[in-house]
């Protein structure tokens, strides 16, 4: 079913967007580079709808969007992790940017941050593309630890714009100007 024409071109579609649109975005406006990083994060989800859809038609893209809201636990098991996944992104924040953090200051910001992680950054920006289709393309070829491993080589190269941009931010905003 998952054909090789097929993850081509999901991978094509998935670094093609996000690659152009940040390299564009980064190069040619003033925009914030936060407004850049998530603009350009869709792409994975992109490719997932749009390879589903030259796989499978529209039952394909709904069949993505039924993955997404399967619960086969039970509603306990889930308040460990909302209740968790909170406190620890507030201890990671506080650790990586002590020195004057706006959750700091502003404690309230938590919960906004929270649902954008939750929900939109990284759920709906990568996931349908990552997990809802080229996991299960490479499950079909590979053995579920290999297909696992090249995922998560696909993703780490997926990110390497970001890596090297936003150092180069980080020596702004540390520095004040360019070194």
């Amino acid at each position: 079913m998952y054909k090789n024409k097929y993850i081509h071109l999901f991978l094509l579609v998935s670094f093609g967007y996000s690659w152009l649109l940040w390299g564009s975005l980064y190069w040619w406006t003033d925009l914030p580079i936060m407004a850049i990083v998530i603009s350009g994060a869709f792409g994975p989800s992109i490719a997932g709808f749009v390879t589903m859809y030259r796989l499978r038609g529209g039952e394909g893209v709904t069949h993505l969007f039924r993955k997404s809201v399967q619960f086969q636990m039970s509603w306990k098991t889930y308040v460990i992790p909302l209740l968790l996944v909170p406190f620890l992104f507030l201890v990671a924040y506080w650790w990586t940017d002590r020195s004057d953090a706006l959750l700091v200051r502003e404690p309230w910001w938590i919960v906004p941050y929270f649902l954008y992680m939750l929900f939109l950054g990284g759920a709906v920006q990568e996931e349908y593309g990552w997990r809802g289709y080229l996991l299960d393309a490479l499950q079909s070829r590979l053995q579920p630890l290999l297909a696992s491993l090249s995922l998560g080589v696909i993703w780490t190269l997926w990110h390497i714009p970001l890596s090297s941009w936003l150092e180069q931010f980080r020596r702004i905003y540390r520095f004040g100007h360019m070194d």
